[in-house]
């Protein structure tokens, strides 16, 4: 029995130190001192001859972090394929890409009036980019001088630029925020819904321009096609239910100087495609929960709105943007950038099918019937 035991103990033994064996260390290894570590990258059409132009933020790993900053520096390359372009930097920093902590990739506007699909495979393809880095496009001469322009506080650039980007849609709705992997989704798909990216440009009203977003820039499929205001952005994305908070600034009928400003803290849309009389028609049905925010003449005017005239105010102006941004889509752009189509897809997906090829035209045509519902919450401090 006692033999038994000991033959137990010395099996078990055994068996732990297998299970170890493969355990000791790490196959792929690297240390942080080898690597160059990017924040975030620019692309642009390339020069003498070459395809593309790259850039990318890379963090200072020699500079001394004890004051808790963190230098970065930037490094650019050429080459006829991304891939060649990533490999051709390391020359010139002697270390290779490390791209799992890249948050944003800044395109070119020449480069992405050329198409933008091509761009996307390597960094979908390749093992290190993550899919969930923001896509934005830049409205300045290069992508480049946004990325290597200085944050408005001391930090990196391109982690800066993502924060604005989380930030807006809460505070201020003027860009729309999508991933890498939504966007080739959103282009596999452009028929049902065409692409919308954030746009990015600088600030030029202070003496050292800073990053600042500066609308969406809408696709004809894969192709730069133009760009919504900031103002009409924030339309977009309380249509494609992105909107998180915003200000809606308009004025009163019939008083001078008097504006007023809601704040915008809960909102719903919803399409519904439904066939009048054989005719598809789309029904756009919007819900607004605001608060009063300011009212900048306390006239006798002012204070004698009541609630129900207040609603009705945010309400025309919210109706007046919505149709300004559809005439936009519809008219100009003759592009479905609201989604219409997806939801006729999931509601008449027989339909979809007989009509997909065709929808840009139909979009065009489209009649729509907008109903906007606005809840007035509070009215701050003062009684209205």
């Amino acid at each position: 029995m006692k033999k038994f035991k000991t033959a137990c103990r010395i099996f078990a033994a055994l068996l732990i130190a297998c299970t170890l064996l493969p355990l000791t260390g790490c196959q792929y290894a690297r240390e942080i001192e080898s690597l160059s570590v990017v924040a975030g990258a620019a692309l642009d059409k390339g020069e003498d001859g070459k395809r593309y132009k790259l850039t990318v933020e890379v963090l200072d790993t020699n500079s001394d972090i004890q004051g808790n900053e963190i230098r970065t520096v930037y490094i650019q390359s050429q080459g006829d394929t991304i891939f060649e372009a990533v490999r051709n930097a390391v020359p010139k920093t002697a270390k290779r890409l490390y791209w799992s902590h890249c948050e944003i990739l800044i395109l070119g506007e020449e480069l992405a009036k050329e198409g933008i699909e091509p761009v996307m495979d390597w960094f979908l393809r390749d093992l290190e980019p993550r899919s969930t880095m923001k896509l934005l496009v830049s409205q300045q001469a290069s992508a480049s001088e946004v990325l290597m322009s200085p944050p408005i506080a001391e930090g990196i650039t391109a982690f800066t630029i993502n924060d604005s980007l989380r930030s807006d849609l809460i505070s201020a709705s003027m860009a729309p925020d999508i991933a890498l992997y939504r966007a080739y989704t959103m282009l596999e798909t452009s028929q049902a819904q065409a692409l919308a990216l954030p746009a990015v440009g600088l600030d030029d009203s202070i003496e050292e321009p800073i990053p600042i977003l500066s609308g969406t820039a809408i696709f004809e499929g894969d192709a730069l096609a133009g760009y919504l205001s900031p103002e009409l952005s924030k339309v977009y994305t309380l249509l494609t239910n992105q909107s998180q908070g915003s200000i809606l600034a308009t004025h009163l009928p019939q008083v001078p100087e008097g504006n007023i400003s809601f704040e915008v803290y809960d909102t719903h849309c919803s399409l519904n495609p439904r066939f009048e009389d054989g005719e598809l028609h789309m029904g756009i049905e919007v819900i607004l929960n605001l608060s009063l925010g300011e009212i900048d003449n306390r006239s006798a005017e002012v204070l004698g709105e009541d609630v129900q005239r207040l609603r009705d105010i945010a309400q025309q102006e919210v109706e007046q943007s919505i149709d300004e941004l559809l005439t936009l889509s519809q008219k100009h752009y003759r592009n479905d950038i609201l989604g219409f189509g997806r939801a006729l897809e999931i509601a008449y997906p027989d339909y979809w099918k007989a009509h997909a090829a065709a929808w840009r035209e139909e979009f065009a045509a489209l009649p729509y019937e907008l109903t906007v519902t606005v809840n007035l919450r509070n009215a701050g401090l003062f009684q209205i």
